[in-house]
């Protein structure tokens, strides 16, 4: 329920940020509709991401954005985690040529869709654009918080033998997991 309401809520800030952009381009003003797409390198694995929102004089991006990102504790392909984030982009390029620097700021909510849990991210990074097409580097902060089962194993059964077992699930806990991770990609501004 609190992640459907998160979802609403956020829907809503993205069409109220449309609506603004769409009167104040209709008004003259020096705010424009703008995009932005990325994709990347992440602990292991890659992401995904697009964002709209309004551009202020070419240097100042406000958006907010999703995507999908895969990453994974191991290098076995089996334990692979499969994430939806949510967030708010804030990003300022500088100077006016075509070749401009720029720094970028996301943060907002992460749904794990593997271990079905939710958290936060935060994710800011640096980068030079060429025109519209950026390269950047960046670190990504992650946690997300889980429901775990507490399971009880029959009297008499050995741990290994625990697979070819029943298991009993006598309740939950909470289990956070937080990820680090440097990132490096590229984008390109619409």
């Amino acid at each position: 329920m609190k992640t459907m309401v998160k979802t609403l809520l956020a829907c809503l800030v993205a069409l109220t940020m449309a609506c603004v952009v769409s009167s104040a381009q209709e008004n003259g003003s020096v705010w424009k509709f703008s995009g932005d797409a990325e994709a990347g390198y992440i602990y292991r694995g890659g992401f995904a991401r697009i964002s709209a929102g309004a551009e202020l004089n070419g240097h100042l991006y406000l958006g907010f954005g999703t995507g999908i990102q895969n990453w994974g504790e191991a290098m076995d392909r089996y334990d692979r985690s499969w994430m939806v984030p949510m967030f708010l982009q804030a990003a300022y390029s500088f100077g006016h040529g075509r070749v401009r620097p720029y720094i970028d700021l996301k943060g907002g909510l992460m749904s794990n869709y593997t271990n079905y849990g939710t958290g936060w991210m935060l994710g800011p990074s640096i980068g030079i654009r060429f025109k519209r097409v950026g390269v950047f580097v960046g670190y990504e902060m992650m946690m997300c918080n889980y429901r775990a089962p507490l399971v009880e194993y029959p009297a008499g059964v050995d741990i290994p033998a625990v697979y070819g077992s029943p298991l009993y699930i006598v309740g939950y806990s909470g289990l956070s997991r937080g990820v680090n991770s440097l990132t490096f990609g590229i984008s390109y501004r619409f």
